[in-house]
């Protein structure tokens, strides 16, 4: 069980960093002397919000894999989903192509954190589940 919780805290360093990650990059995507992508003023308050609406979705989805396949089969489903949309953000010809691999960062983001702290909770024992589950949301 300890191993399991090191491993599910690993996954909640991707959530951190999606929910990290617009505020990190916003002002250079802002930025009007670059030769990048850039996004203008009503561009970037999408950019930024795309994640919160994937992540609404995502909670309202997630609860069918995880009761049909299980809190480790979903997590385990979720992270190559977010590895993709990663590499889709990274590569990203277009601002429209950008807001899109954001809100389907938050599908996988409240994906990651509703599987992994559900599974953390059951493999714990009940007079130690706060530690393993600090450790979840320390990760972040």
């Amino acid at each position: 069980q300890f191993m399991a919780t090191i491993v599910v805290a690993l996954t909640q360093v991707d959530v951190g960093a999606v929910i990290g990650f617009a505020g990190v990059t916003l002002p250079q995507l802002m930025d009007q002397s670059s030769d990048d992508l850039q996004f203008n003023t009503s561009e970037s308050p999408l950019f930024g919000s795309m994640m919160f609406v994937g992540a609404l979705l995502g909670s309202l989805i997630v609860s069918v894999p995880m009761m049909k396949l299980g809190q480790r089969v979903t997590l385990l489903l979720s992270l190559p989903i977010s590895l993709a949309s990663w590499i889709i953000l990274a590569t990203a010809p277009t601002n429209w192509v950008v807001t899109l691999a954001r809100f389907f960062q938050g599908i996988t983001m409240s994906s990651i954190s509703n599987s992994s702290s559900t599974y953390v909770a059951e493999l714990s024992h009940s007079e130690i589940r706060g530690r393993p589950m600090s450790t979840l949301d320390l990760s972040r």
